[in-house]
């Protein structure tokens, strides 16, 4: 899941369950940090929760470009903990094979990503990959 789809998760969820954001800013205009009640019922700071999403995706040794970002939510794929450690794995494979810019089909979606900076460019669901044709790619991995 991306740092962004992490975020609007919790926030959907808080909402969902009756849930709301607080920010109960001072008066003098001054902004006083964004307090979100989660699914568990405690509060935390947005910024808190932000970070550890960015922690979660710096852990699986990948980056998401904000392109992908973009794909990810439009197409409804939420990458796990899990599948983004097969991800890196697999980029980790690719560039000890000289692959730059790889394919890697993992659980009935694709990703294309920089082997090098091990930065996902974009992403395709199963619908999508009945129609697409993956250009500027010289490498193909099944993770």
């Amino acid at each position: 899941m991306t740092v962004q789809n992490d975020i609007q998760h919790k926030m959907n969820m808080a909402a969902v369950n009756g849930a709301r954001a607080i920010n109960p800013g001072p008066a003098s205009g001054a902004r006083a940090p964004a307090i979100i009640n989660t699914t568990d019922g405690a509060r935390k700071d947005f910024s808190a929760i932000f970070s550890e999403a960015s922690d979660r995706n710096k852990a699986a040794g990948i980056k998401i470009s904000k392109h992908a970002e973009l794909r990810l939510s439009q197409r409804n794929i939420s990458l796990t903990g899990a599948q983004k450690g097969k991800i890196a794995d697999a980029l980790a494979k690719a560039e000890s094979k000289g692959v730059k810019d790889a394919l890697v089909m993992i659980d009935g979606f694709a990703v294309v990503a920089n082997a090098r900076s091990k930065t996902i460019i974009t992403a395709a669901n199963a619908e999508d990959l009945k129609s697409n044709i993956f250009t500027n790619i010289d490498g193909a991995l099944f993770a």
